[in-house]
Parts: C-alpha cells; sequence; structure tokens
C-alpha cells in the first residue's frame, strides 16, 4: 500500500471498515438465506407472512381466500414468495446497524427499527391486495416500482432516524461515521 492509499485510508477509517463489515454481513447473510431456502423455514416464513395478510384482509372482507402462500380475493392471486416477506430488506438494515461504529446496546436499540418495517412491509402487501383486487392496471407499477422505491426510502429513513437519536443522541453529528 503506498503512502498515498494508506494516507486515504486512515482518513476515511471509519467510513471503509463499515462499508467492508456492511458487505461481509450481507454477502454472508444472503448466504445463509440461499442455504436455508431448501428448508422449510422459509416456506414456514412465506405462510406466517401470507397468513398475517389474509388475517388483517379478513377483519374487513370475508371474501378473502388462503390456499397455502397464494391470497384469493375474487379474480386476483397473489403469491407469497420470500421476496414478499421482506427479509431482504431487513437484512440490509440489520447490515447497516450492526456494521456502524457504536456500541452494542445501540445497535441493539437499532434492532428495534425491525418491527417498524416488518409493519411497513404488512401495510405494502395489504395495499397490494386492494389494489390487485380493485384497480389490477396499476398492480405491476405499483409493485415494481412505487413499494419497491418506498421500502428503500423507508429502510434509510429508519436507520437515519436510528443514527441521528440514538446514536449521536440527538445531537448535531461530525463529518465521518464515528459513533
Amino acid at each position: 500500500m503506498t503512502n498515498g492509499w494508506r494516507d486515504l485510508y486512515q482518513k476515511n477509517k471509519s467510513t471503509v471498515n463499515f462499508v467492508l463489515l456492511f458487505s461481509l454481513f450481507i454477502i454472508i447473510a444472503h448466504l445463509i438465506v440461499f442455504l436455508i431456502q431448501i428448508t422449510d423455514f422459509i416456506v414456514v416464513l412465506n405462510n406466517m407472512t401470507a397468513r398475517l395478510v389474509f388475517l388483517s384482509l379478513r377483519t374487513f372482507t370475508s371474501e378473502v381466500i388462503m390456499n397455502n402462500e397464494v391470497l384469493i380475493w375474487g379474480n386476483f392471486s397473489l403469491k407469497i414468495i420470500t421476496e414478499c416477506t421482506g427479509l431482504f430488506l431487513f437484512i440490509v438494515y440489520a447490515g447497516a446497524v450492526v456494521s456502524f461504529p457504536t456500541t452494542w446496546r445501540k445497535k441493539a436499540l437499532g434492532l428495534l427499527g425491525l418491527p417498524a418495517l416488518f409493519l411497513l412491509n404488512l401495510v405494502r402487501l395489504l395495499v397490494l391486495m386492494l389494489i390487485g383486487r380493485y384497480y389490477r392496471s396499476a398492480f405491476d407499477f405499483v409493485h415494481h416500482y412505487l413499494w419497491q422505491t418506498t421500502f428503500i426510502i423507508a429502510v434509510i429513513a429508519v436507520w437515519m432516524v436510528w443514527v441521528e437519536l440514538v446514536v449521536h443522541d440527538g445531537q448535531q453529528a461530525g463529518d465521518g461515521l464515528e459513533g
């Protein structure tokens, strides 16, 4: 490593370490998910997610039917797959929290953002069921673009709120990633 690279690393050590730890976390978590795809865990996760959406919709209508991970409402059906569970975005959020340079106590508090993201995902699926049932022509756009963008923004926003309110205790943050 030349002095230029070494100096650059020393100047940006927290940021570089965060990016490396975050990347490693994401890779390992996705490998674990890939390895458990062949187990019943993923099937149970998909079915639990479908069941929550089903029960939520049943509070408003008795027309919804659930068949394993498939939800049917009138002439619209939605199959809950692993990507629908929010698992991969939860991994990104958890990776950002765990990789951030701060105390383990503050990291544990940061993981409390996961239930908020979980609830947002439930709302996402409910809205998608409504749109699929009543506005089928808008479903693909809302599913593939609007909600994907919304969820990415939500993950970043929840993470930034955690950094500001918990890591930095609501005080003005510095220029780096120091916790």
